[in-house]
């Protein structure tokens, strides 16, 4: 047993060895007298420049600046954005239907309730239909349709 550790140990010293006389014999020669002396680098020729046009635009940007614009340059002018429109009533606060007419009570965005009835209008716009489940309201060509009743949820009983 001890025979062989030791003829183990004396392998690996031999393959270490020869490893190392390897590595020293595929470095490559150390600079001649006439490099070490100047302490000059071999010139090295640099790639050229970037091509004019867009690239030298993008390159001029500052790179950590919100919209990336040179200092100074006015931010390009937008257009702004359409008024968005006004909200219809918030909901149907209550709806009766008697004999084919109706009367809507509706929660407007103030939070106060207007009572209306098919055609009249309200901040706007304009009742076209009203039916057990809700009322419509159409306001240009824009249509609108609010829901009296919340549906419930499966399983659960409505309340008294």
């Amino acid at each position: 047993m001890r025979l062989r550790l030791a003829g183990l140990i004396a392998l690996c010293a031999g393959l270490a060895y020869l490893s190392f006389r390897e590595d020293r014999a595929s470095l490559p020669p150390p600079p001649g007298p006439a490099m070490a002396e100047r302490g000059a680098a071999p010139s090295v020729t640099p790639p050229p420049g970037p091509p004019a046009g867009l690239w030298q635009e993008q390159v001029s940007r500052p790179l950590f600046v919100a919209g990336r614009r040179p200092p100074g340059a006015a931010a390009p002018a937008q257009a702004a954005p359409p008024e968005p429109p006004q909200p219809p009533p918030l909901g149907a606060a209550g709806i009766v239907v008697r004999g084919g007419s109706g009367v809507a009570l509706l929660r407007l965005a103030d939070g106060g309730i207007a009572r209306v009835t098919e055609g009249e209008q309200v901040d706007g716009w304009q009742v076209v239909r009203i039916t057990a489940e809700g009322a419509e309201l159409r306001r240009g060509r824009e249509t609108v349709s609010l829901n009296a009743r919340v549906p419930t949820a499966e399983g659960l009983a409505p309340a008294n």
